[in-house]
């Protein structure tokens, strides 16, 4: 399900979706990594290591909403490729072993009420009709800022091209997956439109598609009129609309 947030009720609200510390592969604490995204004023953070659910004690600290989170990786023995999800909004699961299957992924986590974002598609390499079948999958990462500054495989607008031709309908998500090797903390976040300030309004609207995704510009209005998308940003070079295969339209500051 999507929704156009710009017509809901609620409060805006800044935050990252994945990010890693010293409890898996990541180079800063837990303390460290929320005093970093508190300083850059973020409201809500979800710490993502690798199969096990840190606690969100740190990001409340600071005064941050804290989202608990995790991800999961294995292999998929039917694609035969590695899968990275990420799961916001656990409940109960502390630790996950590596799988062997994405769906047996997703199925864990959504047995305990959470959102499913398929990490760095691009960057892992799958293929949309490897993805087709995958039933229950909410948001995919159009972005990524380690695996765009590793090897330049951050954005996977291919594959999502791809999955909607099919049928296949998610949210998309823009994180910065800092693991503090590189500059690669702050490059994206989610401006989320919440009707409470709580992990659970937060993890909604990522199902829901409450949100846009940035690497820096802001959204201040989208609408359609008939015929016509109209949007109000902060000062961009360009705002590209895509559609259906060659349908769109990009409009540059350039031209007036």
């Amino acid at each position: 399900m999507s929704v156009n947030p710009f017509t809901l009720p609620g409060e805006w609200l800044k935050g990252n979706t994945h990010c890693h510390t010293t409890e898996s592969d990541g180079e800063k604490s837990p303390e460290a990594v929320a005093d970093w995204y508190a300083g850059h004023g973020y409201d809500f953070l979800s710490i993502t290591d690798h199969r096990i659910l840190t606690s969100t004690r740190e990001i409340e600290r600071v005064g941050m909403i804290g989202v608990p989170g995790m991800e999961l990786n294995g292999w998929d023995d039917e694609s035969d490729c590695e899968y990275h999800m990420v799961a916001l909004g656990l409940k109960n699961v502390e630790v996950a072993p590596p799988g062997r299957s994405l769906q047996g992924a997703i199925d864990l986590v959504k047995g305990d009420g959470a959102a499913t974002i398929l990490a760095h598609p691009y960057w892992l390499g799958y293929e949309p009709q490897w993805l087709a079948p995958i039933k229950e999958l909410d948001a995919l990462e159009m972005f990524n800022a380690t695996c765009q500054l590793m090897n330049g495989k951050g954005y996977s607008p291919q594959i999502i091209d791809g999955l909607l031709a099919q049928g296949m309908r998610f949210t998309l998500i823009a994180a910065d997956d800092a693991h503090w090797r590189n500059a690669d903390s702050g490059k994206a976040w989610l401006q989320v439109k919440a009707q409470e300030r709580d992990a659970a309004a937060i993890v909604e609207a990522v199902i829901t598609g409450a949100f846009y995704a940035t690497e820096g510009p802001e959204i201040h209005g989208f609408r359609i009129e008939e015929k016509r998308v109209v949007v109000k940003t902060s000062p961009v070079a360009e705002v590209r609309f895509t559609s259906w295969r060659n349908k769109g339209q990009v409009a540059r500051a350039e031209d007036g």
